[in-house]
C-alpha cells in the first residue's frame, strides 16, 4: 500500500501517524516519498521502523529531516542504510544521535558522508562505534571534526584507521586525545601526518 502512495501526498502524515505505522511494513516506502515527508513529523518514527527501511530509499532523507529523528531511534539502521544517506544531509546529525548508532552499523558510512558531518556532533562517537568504522573513510574527517571528538574514545581507532587520515587535519588533535590513543596504534602515522600535529599537543 505504501509503495503506491503518491510521493507528493506524504507531507500531510504527522510524528503521531508515523508512530502507529506497522514496522513491517516501512520497507514499501521509496525515496521519492521520505524526501516529501515533513520534517517535523520525523520524530514519530521508532528503531523498528528505521530496520525495516528500504536501504536505498535512505537516499530521500534531507539534513532538516534527519534533525528531527529521536536519538533512541538511531539504532535501527544497519550498514547498508547508512551507506545510502545523502552525504549533503549529513550536517542534519547532532552528537545525541550519533550516540545512539549501532557500533555493528558504523561500517557503512564513506569518506564523502565524514566531510559533511557538522564538527559539533563528533563528540557523540564514542570507542566502539570508532572501533567499526571503515579504514578507508577515514580521509573524509577534518580538523575541525577531530577537534571535537571525544578524548576518551580515541582508544577506538586502530593503526589502519590512523594510516588513512588526512595528514592536513591532524592539527586538529590535543594533547588529551592523544593520551587516549591505543599505544599499539600509533605505528599508523606517517611523517607527513606528524608533519601537521599540533606542538602544544605532544605534551
Amino acid at each position: 500500500q505504501f509503495k503506491n502512495m503518491d510521493a507528493g501526498a506524504m507531507g500531510g502524515f504527522n510524528a503521531d501517524q508515523f508512530k502507529n505505522m506497522d514496522a513491517g511494513a516501512m520497507g514499501g516506502f521509496n525515496a521519492d516519498q521520505f524526501k516529501n515527508m515533513d520534517a517535523g513529523a520525523m520524530g514519530g518514527f521508532n528503531a523498528d521502523q528505521f530496520q525495516n527501511m528500504d536501504a536505498e530509499a535512505m537516499s530521500g532523507f534531507g539534513a532538516d529531516q534527519f534533525q528531527n529523528f529521536d536519538p533512541n531511534a538511531m539504532s535501527g539502521f544497519g550498514a547498508d542504510q547508512l551507506r545510502h544517506f545523502d552525504p549533503n544531509a549529513m550536517s542534519g546529525f547532532g552528537a545525541d544521535q550519533f550516540k545512539h548508532f549501532d557500533p555493528n552499523a558504523m561500517g557503512g558510512f564513506n569518506a564523502d558522508q565524514f566531510k559533511h558531518m557538522d564538527p559539533n556532533a563528533m563528540g557523540g562517537f564514542n570507542a566502539d562505534q570508532f572501533k567499526n568504522m571503515d579504514a578507508e573513510a577515514m580521509g573524509g574527517f577534518n580538523a575541525d571534526q577531530f577537534k571535537n571528538m571525544d578524548a576518551g574514545a580515541m582508544g577506538g581507532f586502530n593503526a589502519d584507521q590512523f594510516k588513512n587520515m588526512d595528514a592536513g587535519a591532524m592539527g586538529g588533535f590535543n594533547a588529551d586525545q592523544f593520551k587516549n590513543m591505543d599505544a599499539g596504534a600509533m605505528g599508523g602515522f606517517n611523517a607527513d601526518q606528524f608533519k601537521n600535529m599540533d606542538a602544544g599537543a605532544m605534551g
